[in-house]
């Protein structure tokens, strides 16, 4: 199920029960359009292109915005995943800035009986700090939609947090990992709003000295992490 920033399905009327909510997708592989200068197109689907900003990945001609390019990056979260399920079942998982869907994909594989709910306005510009947000970000979106097909327990929100404030279903979650934004203003708006809708642990990126402001907001607003990841992903767990 795809929701609207008034928390309405965009296709239907909204449903009281969210556990039957999911993502409503329509998208082929034929609708890609083949972007100039892509390579061949392999049987998966891939090819590669040598543009401008370097060498990018193409999924049937769709740019798929790889922003963590090697398995290691990958690895943090689904370490990540693992300390959360060693302290008990995760159902409802929300992640704040999806971007292009690799790290959606990722909590869905890594959480398998939990409900992905990823939260993203994907607007240009968005963060002053941060050079991803000056990308095409209705193609980042495209890729984000791409990339998730057929992820079942996936839901996409399209909008801000505040946006879903009085969404039923997200008044109480497991646990949230916040990747939004990343001035200081904005990371300690981001976790002070989900902090006591989180039962288990809060979480999130970027946790390292590139940049200042995560850093001051998670600090200030739970404390220490009590985990840091190589990735620079943190965790915090809950304790009321």
């Amino acid at each position: 199920m795809v929701f609207s920033k008034e928390g309405v399905p965009y296709e239907q009327d909204q449903e009281e029960d969210c556990s039957q909510e999911r993502v409503d997708r329509s998208l082929d592989k034929d609708s890609g359009q083949q972007q100039e200068g892509d390579g061949p197109i392999n049987e998966s689907g891939f090819s590669e292109a040598v543009t401008p900003k370097g060498r990018r990945l193409f999924y049937w001609g769709v740019l798929m915005y790889v922003m963590r390019p090697n398995d290691g990056y990958k690895q943090s979260l689904r370490d990540l995943a693992k300390s959360l399920l060693s302290k008990g079942a995760v159902s409802h998982f929300v992640e704040i800035g999806s971007f292009s869907g690799e790290s959606a994909v990722i909590w869905h594989e890594s959480l398998p009986d939990s409900t992905i709910w990823c939260i993203d306005p994907w607007l240009p510009g968005y963060d002053p700090n941060d050079a991803a947000s000056n990308e095409n970000m209705t193609a980042v979106e495209k890729a984000f939609d791409r990339r998730v097909f057929g992820c079942e327990r996936l839901v996409k929100l399209k909008g801000t947090s505040d946006d879903f404030k009085s969404l039923s279903c997200l008044q109480s979650v497991d646990a949230v990992y916040v990747d939004a934004m990343h001035t200081y203003e904005g990371a300690k708006a981001d976790i002070e709003f989900w902090l006591p809708r989180c039962k288990l642990a809060i979480t999130g990126h970027d946790y390292n000295g590139g940049w200042p402001g995560v850093i001051k907001a998670v600090d200030e607003v739970v404390g220490k992490p009590d985990f840091i990841f190589p990735d620079s992903s943190w965790l915090k767990w809950i304790k009321r």
